[in-house]
C-alpha cells in the first residue's frame, strides 16, 4: 500500500484534490488486469464521492484516466497510466 501512495503523490499533479486522490486511490487498487475499473455507487455514496463529476474530470484532465461509463448506480473507467501495475507485483498473478 504504501508503494501505491508513493506512487500516486508522484504520478498525480500538485493541484489535485485530496478527494480527487482518494478517488484514484480506489481506481488503482480495484482494477482489473486490462486496466479497467469499475466502482459501485454504494461505495461512492459511502465515500462521499457520489456526484462529484468534477473529481472524474480532475483525473481525466490529468491524463491518469478515462471515463468509459457513466450508468447509474456505478462509474466504469480506464486507467492510462501503466504505471500503476508496477505498484502491485501481486495484482497480475
Amino acid at each position: 500500500m504504501r508503494e501505491m501512495l508513493t506512487y500516486l503523490a508522484a504520478a498525480l499533479p500538485r493541484f489535485s484534490s485530496p478527494a480527487a486522490r482518494l478517488l484514484a486511490v480506489q481506481c488503482a487498487l480495484r482494477a482489473d488486469t486490462s486496466a479497467y475499473v469499475r466502482l459501485p455507487g454504494g461505495l461512492l455514496r459511502s465515500m462521499r464521492l457520489c456526484g462529484r463529476g468534477e473529481l472524474w474530470e480532475e483525473l481525466e484532465h490529468a491524463g491518469w484516466l478515462r471515463r468509459t461509463a457513466c450508468r447509474y448506480p456505478h462509474v466504469e473507467a480506464q486507467l492510462l497510466d501503466a504505471a500503476v501495475f508496477a505498484q502491485r507485483p501481486g495484482r497480475r498473478v
